[in-house]
């Protein structure tokens, strides 16, 4: 399924090399274009991307989906957790975050209704997600028009356009893919971009400068045509130019890729296609997807890599060190935002790193701190007694307790 679906994606890719339609990739001269430039995608189609592409709505839900899963924890002066993750918060910046990768950035507004100051009793406090906003004074968002989207439990979009203004404080930002533009603030819309107009760009500018990648999408799909006396019609400049411009016309309305032509009168019992370095393109686009999305390819693929205990879990604390990062980045500042109008008394925000070892794993663990222990006892460095105390708690810790 996935190598079909990164063929598809690549062919999205080539929407805006290619005004007429979506999937034709046309013959094209890395002259007829600049190298580089964006994929300009609308958010209709965006939405239609993500819709329809398993492996386009892994790379936009998999952070914000991790993160309410990880959470976070309030601690207040003296060291002590206050509070352990919201669930209903939790879930309100998964939402925003999923929003903001899809469209570039989105704004979550509490109490956007009763426009009142956020209640202390967290789930008090409604929130709706809106795709576009505009500030234009110190403490209140307003503009014309916000574009209000909502779904209902079958997933249903729906889509109202509403005038009203909110104070700043409860109007929390979350952006996509950060474009790092100097010149630009939050409110501009180039400080962040769709994750998925992003990713068609890479696409994009990997198929302009290869040109076996596009000789391969080219030749996916053919269309044997017989045209009567086409010899005698190729001997003539005005009937060929005729022929080509019939071809054109097919392409566009058809997504023909490559016409293939014969004279009725010639035999032609089948079209041998040799498709040379299909895999190694295969092997690229997987290779720029798992790069721009920076989720190991064993979570977006699904594939079993490297062998042994230790080896998934050195891989599984490395993917607990990009959510990590990733809340660091994304959402710790929001939460500060919105703790500090509700619970003056905590003092720090900390985002747990999440590994959690399988029955198998601990088992694992716990008969290399046994043999561990076992040296131990026989160089009469511990007694027996003190072996034993790793497995007095209910959890078995690695730890040793010495006797006085």
């Amino acid at each position: 399924m996935y190598p079909s679906e990164l063929i598809n994606i690549a062919k999205l890719s080539t929407k805006s090399m290619y005004g007429h339609q979506l999937w034709n990739i046309g013959n094209y001269s890395i002259e007829d274009d600049l190298a580089f430039n964006d994929v300009n995608l609308s958010p209709n189609e965006l939405e239609i991307i993500y819709r329809n592409s398993n492996l386009i709505s892994k790379v936009i839900d998999y952070f914000p989906t991790e993160a309410e899963h990880y959470g976070y924890r309030l601690i207040n002066n003296d060291g002590v957790t206050i509070e352990d993750k919201n669930n209903y918060l939790a879930k309100a910046f998964k939402e925003a975050s999923i929003c903001a990768r899809l469209y570039g950035k989105s704004f979550l507004v509490f109490n956007p209704e009763k426009n009142e100051p956020l209640s202390s009793n967290i789930e008090d406090n409604d929130y709706q997600i809106y795709q576009t906003l505009s500030k234009v004074s110190k403490n209140t968002w307003m503009t014309k028009e916000y574009k209000k989207i909502t779904f209902d439990s079958q997933l249903n979009k729906k889509v109202e356009y509403i005038k009203k203004s909110f104070p700043d404080e409860n109007v929390f930002v979350f952006v996509g893919k950060r474009t790092y533009d100097t010149k630009s603030d939050i409110d501009d819309e180039n400080y962040s971009d769709s994750v998925i107009k992003g990713l068609m760009t890479q696409y994009k500018n990997y198929i302009i400068s290869s040109e076996f990648g596009r000789k391969i999408l080219q030749n996916l799909s053919n269309l044997t045509i017989s045209v009567k006396g086409l010899s005698l019609q190729l001997k003539s400049k005005d009937m060929r130019n005729r022929i080509a411009e019939r071809l054109s016309l097919l392409d566009q309305n058809r997504s023909t890729a490559n016409a293939i032509l014969h004279d009725e009168n010639e035999k032609v019992d089948y079209v041998r296609q040799n498709l040379d370095n299909v895999s190694d393109f295969i092997t690229n686009l997987r290779g720029i997807l798992l790069a721009y999305s920076d989720i190991p390819e064993e979570k977006l693929f699904g594939y079993n890599q490297g062998s042994g205990y230790w080896t998934h879990i050195i891989i599984r604390q490395l993917w607990a060190e990009d959510i990590q990062t990733w809340i660091m980045n994304n959402w710790i500042e929001n939460l500060y935002k919105f703790y500090s109008q509700i619970n003056p008394n905590y003092t720090k925000i900390i985002v747990p790193l999440n590994i959690t070892l399988t029955d198998l794993e601990k088992a694992e663990v716990e008969e290399k701190a046994a043999n561990r222990s076992a040296k131990l006892v026989q160089s009469g460095i511990i007694t027996t007694q003190e072996a034993r105390s790793a497995y007095r708690l209910t959890d078995f810790t690695l730890n040793i307790a010495l006797e006085d």
